[in-house]
């Protein structure tokens, strides 16, 4: 039910980026699975930039097994990336590491649009940093789904 959606969540469906849709464990999982893919690989490939790619690329997966989880989907309007930034801050607000993640996403975003759009440099530290982050949030992302899984 919307009501008991966070405020902010509540303010994205109310500005049209995000629609509320039945929940879709399925689809939650496809994500999870396509966000392991990804984590898995990132070891495997020798460009920072690319492994940064990958682990945004997971994260992304990850938080939208979430939104799936949660009946929600993004919407076509401009700036859905950060939409999702902004859903996965204000539902994973606790504990202060798994909130560090959230904010982590957000971070990984907005470095990814520099590293397309500016061509700026990634560096080792922040492809291996991302790919921590990656994981934080594929890992909640599966305990959260295998819980509503085992309600319904």
């Amino acid at each position: 039910m919307v009501e008991e959606r966070p405020l902010k969540v509540r303010a994205l469906i109310q500005q049209n980026r995000l629609a509320p849709v039945a929940a879709d464990l399925d689809l939650a999982w496809r994500h999870i699975s396509d966000a392991d893919d990804l984590t898995a690989d990132i070891a495997n490939v020798s460009r920072d930039k690319t492994r940064y790619d990958m682990a945004y690329e997971a994260a992304f997966h990850a938080v939208m097994a979430l939104l799936a989880g949660d009946g929600l989907r993004l919407t076509s309007a401009v700036g859905h990336h950060a939409a999702l930034a902004i859903y996965a801050i204000a539902v994973l607000d606790t504990p202060p590491d798994l909130a560090e993640a959230a904010q982590s996403f957000d971070r990984m975003r907005k470095g990814r649009a520099r590293s397309w759009y500016d061509a700026a440099p990634v560096t080792s530290q922040q492809a291996m940093w991302a790919a921590q982050q990656a994981q934080k949030l594929l890992l909640n992302s599966r305990t959260y789904v295998g819980n509503k899984s085992s309600r319904g």
